[in-house]
């Protein structure tokens, strides 16, 4: 298989619009150069250059058609990690 994980820095705008926008790139960029759309798995990259705020967004709005139904792998470790973000986010935020 092909992982294709998302690192790339957000901008602006929604965060799932250009997760997706800049997968869809990839994907076909990956095409042109002959590796088969059958072998990719989607990696979102919950954790990479995002915000512990653009994280949540990216959870709260993900799903796996959004991205055209390619397998998703989302690494437990990362998992975790995010959820000590929120809890750290939300001690911070609403002193709880």
């Amino acid at each position: 298989p092909y992982i294709l994980t998302h690192n790339r820095k957000i901008n602006s705008g929604k965060v799932i619009d250009q997760v997706v926008n800049d997968i869809k790139i990839t994907i076909n960029n990956l095409e042109k150069e002959g590796i088969d759309k059958r072998r990719i798995v989607i990696d979102p990259g919950f954790g990479f250059n995002k915000s512990i705020e653009q994280n949540i967004e990216l959870h709260n709005n993900f799903t796996s058609e959004k991205f055209n139904n390619f397998p998703i792998l989302i690494v437990k470790f990362l998992k975790l990690r995010l959820c000590i973000d929120l809890k750290i986010f939300i001690k911070t935020y609403f002193d709880c």
